[in-house]
């Protein structure tokens, strides 16, 4: 089971709105959620792989953009799962 609720909006120093939510869901699967707040989506995102994971697509990420190469593959969002969440959210 996920859930997520807005508890409060609240503007940083510049205006900007921020969102304050609650959230919860699974650790093991990637999952997302979405919740409108202020006119716009807040998305709450589990990405159901390990920190190490994580890290290890993060730097390839940064070294593709420091390279000058596209940095974002698809590659990338399937082994964080991110594909498969979006999915999972967009068919539910």
């Amino acid at each position: 089971m996920k859930s997520i609720r807005l508890v409060e909006l609240a503007w940083d120093d510049s205006g900007a709105t921020l969102a304050h939510v609650e959230a919860w869901g699974p650790v093991s699967t990637a999952t997302m959620e979405t919740i409108p707040a202020d006119g716009q989506d807040v998305a709450f995102l589990t990405l159901g792989v390990d920190s190490d994971t994580v890290a290890n697509v993060r730097a390839d990420i940064a070294s593709r953009a420091a390279a000058g190469q596209t940095p974002v593959l698809k590659s990338h969002l399937d082994t964080l799962g991110i594909t498969a969440a979006v999915q999972e959210w967009a068919t539910q």
